[in-house]
């Protein structure tokens, strides 16, 4: 396999720790490849996502996204060229690293003696339309120079690593300090020579300034450091921090925590056996809690995604400890170590594959960029975007019911909170609806005047409390987002609130029987009304799967509810009698039951395998998987229950 003697690294990017032991796996779902292919035509070394969004990519090539560009280019979002940014003509094979500065121009770092016509040796700051900066010149030196590595302090400060050995006229080996116009700062971060061939790789800044470095050396600041180090912000060695890797670090990077993730070709850091990947405390120590199986080959590159999983890039083709092991160039774990196996991958390995950078873009997407042909069995050439698998849809499950009687008293049951009720205000009109949030964290009530009252979570959104209407309301549906709700009139006139949309009405339709109940598409897109003699009025995407309009019903129709699905709805009569439709399944009914007091409402469980239906006493009765809570049958109400509402926890 393919180890490069210098070997570029994400700027920021970050390692992580394994073993060989562990075989915890965490099945986090399989990210995708993203139509986003600018196909540059070389190798890339670094990439960097930009605030707004923009992808500054660098490397060998010299033509990416169809588009001549001399090893370095932006890219809009999608991936085609931005031509507001021409860095015209770079004199040299590859820039390795890239570092952008709050004010937007970039600092370059590579393999190259001139930019655009002037001197520039190993490093060079593009403005943000790509031309040179001229206030800008560090004056490196030196046959071979090459930067692989950038960084920038808090105050502006530049810091640059990789092979050269004079800088600004002074001697100063592989690794720099300079101010913003390139002058080189008075003293300290100092790599001492050994074998004449020592290499930084990697930089990163910590908050405080302070600056970790990995490479191959053997000394720093005059202390033996053998290729991790950690400086002090003003340039000496940080004494307190000295992990001794065994071989050469590629990458390094800073968790939230403080804690550093290290990657390369190690077998021991620490004190400890850890094989190309291993997480260090702050302090330097080994951190034993992160255990992970390691790869095959060394890691070049590595970033912890915004959730703190870790992502690693290098020249492997598997992970230790797993039947099915292989994995070309890319693998993730989770925070403590836990193995993704559906993660991404190069596909079939062959000499030269590796991954040298790795960038977290908006929404948890990964730039990924290196040698290759393929990610996921996607063609991709050098470049790649890998969108997050989409997140599970959380299962709803029932938590409880409510009842509301007509005075807005509020009865609540199983896991259902009481949130607050209007059993003991003076209402205009009585209470004849209710509907609870998406979150299940709160309620509303509709009057007869169609006054709103919102309880827990649920918010105001508006009323026709103070409109003389044709009708009274009769219900209220809630939006699927839970940012609105419909009230329906007896009429079947609609009043929309919040970001609930306005899909038609029966408002100047003649009805045979007056319109008792409603229910949302689960789109949002739609909704149904339904009638006393069980007509059904279908609106925006809702369907209609069936009637009981011309059927002649033995006590009128109160309430419906439809699948969670939306592929078909019940209703229920006067009488527990249930009509089904579409997909809906019939599981039983009080329709045989000789019922003491009306029913008044239904609702269907978060399955959709079930319903429950409740009278005006608050007796309730359950068919399927309809759960039973509890009840008021025998309890004396000032105001009988004129709703049910189920909370359903998503």
């Amino acid at each position: 396999m393919n180890t490069p003697t210098r070997l570029a690294t994400c700027i920021g990017a970050l390692a992580l720790v394994l073993t060989t032991a562990m075989t915890t796996v965490d099945a986090a779902g399989a990210d995708t490849v993203n139509v986003f292919n600018p196909s540059p035509n070389g190798r890339v070394y670094a990439t960097l996502v930009a605030p707004d969004g923009k992808v500054y990519v660098a490397g060998e090539f010299t033509a990416i996204a169809g588009s001549a560009r001399n090893r370095v280019a932006r890219l809009n979002a999608d991936g085609s060229i931005d031509n507001t940014f021409a860095p015209g003509a770079i004199n040299g094979t590859s820039i390795r690293a890239l570092l952008l500065q709050p004010d937007g121009k970039l600092v370059i770092g590579g393999n190259f003696t001139t930019v655009q016509g002037s001197a520039r040796v190993a490093v060079a700051r593009l403005n943000a339309d790509g031309g040179l900066d001229g206030t800008f010149n560090a004056n490196v030196t030196g046959a071979g120079s090459e930067v692989i590595a950038l960084g920038r302090q808090s105050d502006g400060d530049i810091f640059f690593g990789g092979y050269f050995t004079t800088v600004g006229g002074f001697t100063q080996r592989y690794l720099a300090g300079v101010t913003s116009t390139g002058a080189i700062l008075p003293a300290g971060f100092v790599i001492a020579a050994d074998t004449g061939n020592e290499t930084i790789f990697s930089i990163t800044v910590q908050p405080d300034d302070k600056i970790v470095v990995g490479g191959s050396f053997t000394t720093a600041g005059g202390s033996a450091r053998s290729n991790l180090a950690r400086f002090n912000a003003g340039g000496s060695v940080d004494a307190t921090f000295a992990p001794n890797p065994n071989a050469r670090v590629y990458t390094t990077s800073l968790q939230s925590d403080g804690n550093i993730v290290v990657g390369g070709s190690f077998a021991q850091i620490g004190g400890g056996n850890r094989q190309y990947i291993a997480r260090i405390t702050s302090t330097g120590v080994l951190d034993p809690s992160f255990s992970a199986n390691a790869p095959n080959a060394a890691v070049y590159a590595s970033a912890i995604q915004p959730d703190g999983r870790i992502v690693i890039g290098g020249s492997f083709d598997y992970i230790t400890g797993f039947s099915d092991r292989e994995r070309s160039g890319l693998a993730r774990y989770s925070s403590t170590g836990a193995f993704d196996p559906a993660f991404a991958d190069l596909g079939a390995w062959s000499p030269g594959t590796s991954v040298w950078s790795i960038s977290n873009a908006s929404g948890n997407a990964l730039l990924v960029g290196g040698n290759f042909s393929t990610v996921n069995n996607t063609p991709r050439s050098h470049l790649a975007k890998l969108d997050p698998a989409p997140a599970p849809t959380p299962t709803p499950v029932d938590a409880g019911y409510w009842m509301v009687a007509q005075d807005g008293g509020v009865f609540s049951f199983g896991a259902a909170p009481f949130y607050g009720s209007t059993g003991d205000i003076r209402l205009n009109q009585p209470v004849v609806g209710a509907a609870a949030t998406r979150s299940g964290n709160g309620y509303w009530f509709v009057a007869a005047d169609g006054g709103i009252f919102s309880f827990g979570d649920a918010r105001f959104f508006g009323s026709t409390g103070d409109i003389a209407l044709n009708q009274p309301v009769v219900a209220m549906i809630p939006t699927v987002s839970g940012n609105g709700y419909w009230l329906i009139a007896r009429d079947g006139g609609v009043f929309s609130f919040g970001d609930a949309q306005f899909f038609g009405s029966t408002g100047d339709i003649a009805l045979n029987q007056p319109i008792v109940g409603g229910a949302a598409t689960p789109s949002g897109s739609g909704y149904w009304f339904v009638a006393a003699d069980g007509g059904i009025f279908s609106f925006g995407d809702a369907q209609f799967f069936g009637s009981t309009g011309d059927i002649a019903l033995n006590q009128p129709i109160v309430s419906m509810a439809a699948t969670p699905s939306g592929n078909g709805y019940w209703f229920v009569a006067r009488d527990g009698g249930i009509f089904n439709f579409g997909g809906a399944p019939f599981l039983g009914s009080a329709g045989n039951l000789g019922l003491s007091h009306p029913v008044v409402s239904m609702i269907a469980s978060a399955s959709g395998n079930g319903y429950l239906v409740v009278a005006s006493d608050g007796a309730v009765y359950t068919f399927g998987d309809a759960a039973y809570q509890g009840g008021l049958a025998g309890t004396p109400l000032a105001q009988p229950v004129i709703a049910a509402l189920a909370r359903v926890v998503r």
